[in-house]
C-alpha cells in the first residue's frame, strides 16, 4: 500500500462519487459549528481555517454565512473545482488576515482563498485563527501514527490561545461493528462505483488498525480508475490523548452534527477542543 495514496485518490471524479453527500449535509455541520463556538470567539472577521477543504463544500457555506473561513487542501482539482464553485455563487467572502499567505489558482484567485498545502506543513503563522476544522474524515491519513500527530501539532500551532478546533472523525467502534465488505452502486454518468473494505493491523504507536477501501470506478464506455483509501482508525480515547499531548482540552465529545452525545454507535465522533 502506497504511503501516499490520497494522492491518487482525491482526483476531479472524486466528487462523482460523493455526489450524494449534499448541500444539506454540509448545512449540519455549519449549523453545528455556529452553535457550538462561542460569539465571542466567532466574531465577525474571526479567522477559520477549513483544513483539509477540499472541493469546498464546508467552505463554501462558511463563507456565505459571513464567516472568514481559508481552506486547504492537497488535490489541485478539488481545489480548481472549489473556485469555479465560488465563481458561480459569489461567495468571495470579506477580508481575513491570513489571506496575505493564501494562494489559489491564477485567474479565479479572488474568488475564494484557498491554499494548495500540505496539512503537516500550514502556510500560516503562530495563533493565526481563531477556529480549525477538520471534517468528514480529514485525519489519519497518514502511514505512522508520528506523522498524523504532527498534522494534530500544526492544529495546535495555527490556533490562538483559546481558540477551538473541531475534529469530525470516524466513529472506530461503530465502523468495526458495521463495516460493509462490499458494496456496488450506479453513478449518475451510467459508470459504477466497486468498493471493498477491511480493517487492517497497522504500523502505529500502539499497533493501530486501518480501514482500507478498494475502489473501482468504471466508466460507460469501459474505462476504468482503481485507488485505494487508507485512514488510520484511532479510538476517541487515543484522540483525546493526541490533542492534550498538543497543548488542546477536550470541552465535549458529540456523535453527530445535530449535537447529539457521543456513544459507541454514534454516526461519527465529534470532538470540541480548546487550545
Amino acid at each position: 500500500m502506497a504511503g501516499d495514496w490520497y494522492i491518487e485518490a482525491f482526483r476531479a471524479d472524486y466528487l462523482d462519487l460523493y455526489a450524494h453527500r449534499d448541500a444539506e449535509d454540509a448545512a449540519r455541520a455549519v449549523w453545528f459549528i455556529r452553535d457550538i463556538i462561542p460569539v465571542e470567539i466567532l466574531s465577525p472577521g474571526a479567522p477559520m481555517l477549513d483544513c483539509a477543504c477540499g472541493a469546498g463544500r464546508h467552505l463554501l457555506p462558511l463563507r456565505l454565512e459571513g464567516m472568514a473561513a481559508v481552506g486547504i487542501d492537497l488535490s489541485l482539482d478539488l481545489l480548481r473545482h472549489s473556485l469555479d464553485k465560488a465563481g458561480a455563487t459569489g461567495a468571495g467572502g470579506g477580508g481575513h488576515p491570513a489571506e496575505a499567505c493564501v494562494a489559489a489558482t491564477n485567474e479565479r484567485r479572488a474568488a475564494l482563498p484557498v491554499a494548495c498545502a500540505d496539512m503537516r506543513v500550514l502556510p500560516f503563522g503562530d495563533g493565526a485563527f481563531a477556529v480549525v476544522l477538520s471534517l468528514f474524515t480529514s485525519f489519519g491519513y497518514f502511514e505512522g501514527d508520528e506523522e498524523n500527530l504532527r498534522v494534530m501539532r500544526e492544529f495546535a500551532r495555527v490556533l490562538r490561545p483559546g481558540g477551538r478546533l473541531i475534529l469530525d472523525f470516524l466513529n472506530a467502534p461503530r465502523v468495526r461493528g458495521r463495516l460493509v465488505a462490499r458494496s456496488e452502486r450506479a453513478l449518475a454518468d451510467g459508470g459504477r462505483l466497486i468498493e471493498e473494505r477491511s480493517i487492517a493491523g497497522g504500523r502505529g504507536l500502539s499497533g493501530g488498525d486501518r480501514v482500507i477501501k478498494r475502489a473501482q470506478r468504471v466508466w460507460a464506455d469501459g474505462r476504468v480508475r482503481e485507488w485505494i483509501e487508507s485512514v488510520r482508525l484511532y479510538e476517541v480515547d487515543e484522540l483525546e490523548t493526541m490533542l492534550s499531548g498538543c497543548g488542546l482540552t477536550v470541552l465535549s465529545r458529540h456523535g453527530d452534527f445535530d449535537g447529539s452525545p457521543y456513544a459507541p454507535v454514534s454516526p461519527r465522533c465529534l470532538l470540541v477542543a480548546r487550545r
